[in-house]
């Protein structure tokens, strides 16, 4: 999906979306656990969870059922049957079906897919079509094209040896654990290790549980064969209890908060002995991500339109999301004054109406956090610094202003509508680059805003290897899967970059197979490796 650089949200909600946020409000959604191939309740007392939305904090959207120790240990059992169900599926059957996902994703499924991601993870209609649609088919094709072009690869050759490679599954099912904010997420957590031959063993969260839900629907129709994806809304502890016990565990994918991956990592390299292979983990985690500007940056407005989306699109809810803007003093009243006007005229309310620039934050626990950081910082507050809960969790943009570059608060990530507005001398320049590649310990993405090549070259020198994904002149947000694979180092996470072949390689087995053409004559022309 092309990104055009400008302001962006859709004037008008579309009706048929309208409509099925309205039905999923009306008639709320009874999530079963969904284990070897069937729909599962605890009948016994019905153990269930709400969401609700974050826009109408006391609206439930969905009724999920909670898995027991029972029902996790039953998902793992089935991993034996499974596998010989994937086994039993060649690489053009599972293309087929990974192509026909994206048309359901594009096609009947769009308006339920879209509802299901605004009314459940308060998302604008703009934000919802690029995450729950565009992304989310973009990773179900693209995907299919990197394992071609893994299974493709060319050895080199030689007169009297034939060398071959191809991919196979992990030894051992995956655990994917998938976060709130992205859909598109969930899903390629969820299909990705399938791709690559591997039964899963999907935990969504528990904040976007209908979404989800929709998607493993598409994922039936689609004919994935239904034993081999199993969807578990669980504890977290209680699902990692159970997952790190298994000598059968092949990989676990993850997104989601950096302590909680550490936890999970810890567990299973102290585990690391009881399984039948070294399991495969990834992990993308947090991100304080920043915006340079350089002395004499020229274009003002569109430094100013990069910010906004970049900080406050989604109310900052992406782990790319603008932390730190670094500022020059000789820019800084010309910034804020442009910057203050612009921010004026979007509107922050229910996604259900038009023109809607962003909304509610995700929970009440993000909502207190965040709230919380903005009355410690009440004094640093230049604009906005205004919260309800009255009706949903809205915090409106803030902005904080930070005089001294060792200020605890910018070591942080806040994952909402905060960004700290760094003001650094003219001629300080090396030493506030310095601080800005230092501070914290995520290394996730980074804008560069200048114009003349000694600058660039500064940059070059303190910051081009400070994080995985750089924007030169562009925001510090906005991926796209094939253009910019995503992904960051230090405790950003391991790195893997999803929306590239390099994600896929991590999820399957490279298998070398070297043939003596000298004594092989009447085996080759004959065997099928």
């Amino acid at each position: 999906m092309n990104r055009v650089n400008q302001f962006k949200f859709i004037d008008r909600m579309c009706p048929n979306v309208l409509k099925e946020i309205k039905n999923f409000k009306k008639n709320i959604t009874e999530v079963p656990l969904f284990i070897n191939g069937k729909e599962v309740y605890n009948q016994q007392s019905y153990t269930y969870e709400e969401q609700f939305c974050p826009y109408q904090k006391d609206t439930v959207v969905s009724r999920y059922t909670y898995a027991s120790s029972s029902h996790i240990q039953s998902a793992i059992d089935g991993y034996q049957n499974s596998k010989k169900i994937l086994d039993n599926i060649s690489n053009n059957q599972l293309y087929d079906m990974f192509y026909k996902m994206a048309d359901l994703v594009e096609g009947k499924y769009k308006d339920k897919l879209l509802a299901s991601t605004i009314v459940g993870q308060g998302k604008n209609l703009y934000q919802a079509e690029i995450d729950a649609i565009s992304e989310l088919a973009d990773f179900l094709r693209f995907n299919v094209d990197y394992k071609m072009n893994l299974n493709s690869e060319k050895l080199i050759q030689t007169m009297d040896e034939t060398n071959k490679q191809n991919w196979v599954p992990l030894k051992g099912f995956v655990a994917s654990i998938s976060p709130f904010n992205f859909t598109a997420i969930g899903g390629n957590l969820a299909t990705a290790p399938i791709l690559m031959g591997n039964p899963v063993i999907w935990k969504p969260s528990d904040y976007s549980m209908l979404s989800n839900y929709v998607f493993l629907q598409i994922m039936l129709e689609a004919n994935i064969p239904p034993e081999v994806i199993n969807f578990v809304p669980s504890n977290p502890k209680l699902f990692m209890d159970h997952i790190k016990s298994s000598k059968d565990l092949g990989g676990l994918v993850f997104t989601g908060h950096s302590n909680t991956f550490d936890t999970i990592l810890k567990d299973m390299y102290t585990n690391v002995t009881h399984y039948n292979s070294y399991p495969r983990v990834i992990g993308e985690t947090g991100g304080n991500n920043y915006h340079f500007v350089f002395p004499e940056y020229e274009n003002i407005s569109w430094l100013v339109e990069a910010c906004i989306r970049g900080a406050f699109e989604y109310s900052g809810q992406k782990c790319s999301a603008t932390n730190r803007i670094y500022i020059p003093e000789s820019l800084y009243r010309q910034f804020m004054s442009l910057m203050t006007d612009k921010l004026d005229t979007l509107r922050i309310d229910t996604p259900e109406k038009d023109s809607i620039f962003t909304s509610a934050v995700i929970h009440k626990q993000s909502y207190d956090t965040l709230t919380n950081i903005i009355k410690e910082n009440n004094e640093k507050v230049v604009y906005g610094g205004e919260y309800s809960d009255e009706i949903g969790y809205y915090i409106k943009p803030t902005i904080i202003k930070i005089d001294d570059m060792n200020d605890p608060i910018l070591n942080h990530e806040y994952f909402g509508p905060i960004v700290c507005l760094c003001v650094y001398p003219d001629g300080s320049l090396k030493e506030s680059l310095s601080a800005c590649a230092s501070t914290g310990k995520y290394n996730l993405t980074g804008s560069i805003f200048t114009n003349k090549i000694e600058q660039m070259r500064l940059a070059e020198k303190y910051l081009l290897n400070s994080v995985g994904n750089l924007y030169i002149n562009d925001k510090s947000t906005g991926s796209v899967v094939g253009q910019q694979p995503f992904g960051g180092f230090g405790k950003s996470g391991t790195n893997d970059k999803a929306g590239s072949k390099y994600f896929l390689t991590r999820l399957g087995n490279n298998r070398i197979i070297k043939i003596n053409n000298l004594n092989s004559i009447n085996i080759i022309d004959d065997i099928n490796l």
